[in-house]
């Protein structure tokens, strides 16, 4: 937690003598399945996957607490605006994201959670909770329609 603090202050002072403005933030690890990172302005609380967090290098998760704190600097500056809007690309640009879209494509094959069970279709490797799993024989992918089957490692 050390070094995304250190790097929310660093893009915290960039904002501030670009704008003017202090912005204001909490922040919290989350254990999502699905998520890597996420910004709610109720609470202007940042949260990052513990897991994910674990398991990569901070170089590569560097991009995900840039993408957040974009959010958090947008909302608090500009108001409400369109999520991945013109504003928040500009943002991004403006504290150095080297991707401008979502980063979450790159953490597909990291478990975000550590009950996650795989599962596999004819098309690709599928991440679910322990409840889907249970149930994995009334899941089939959206993507090819086919029935998931279990890893058996």
């Amino acid at each position: 937690m050390i070094k995304i603090k250190k790097e929310l202050k660093r893009l915290k002072k960039l904002i501030k003598k670009k704008y003017g403005v202090k912005i204001e933030y909490n922040v919290e690890w989350i254990s999502s399945t699905s998520t890597i990172g996420q910004y709610r302005h109720t609470g202007r609380c940042l949260m990052f996957n513990k897991y994910v967090y674990n398991q990569v290098e901070f170089d590569e998760f560097r991009e995900t607490i840039i993408h957040e704190f974009a959010h958090a600097a947008v909302m608090q500056i500009k108001g409400n605006v369109q999520p991945h809007g013109p504003e928040w690309k500009k943002m991004m640009r403006f504290l150095g994201a080297k991707e401008i879209k979502s980063t979450t494509a790159k953490f597909n094959d990291i478990k975000k959670k550590p009950t996650d069970k795989f599962a596999y279709c004819k098309c690709k490797k599928h991440v679910l909770s322990k409840y889907k799993y249970k149930k994995i024989n009334s899941y089939k992918c959206t993507k090819c329609g086919s029935k998931l089957k279990k890893d058996n490692l």
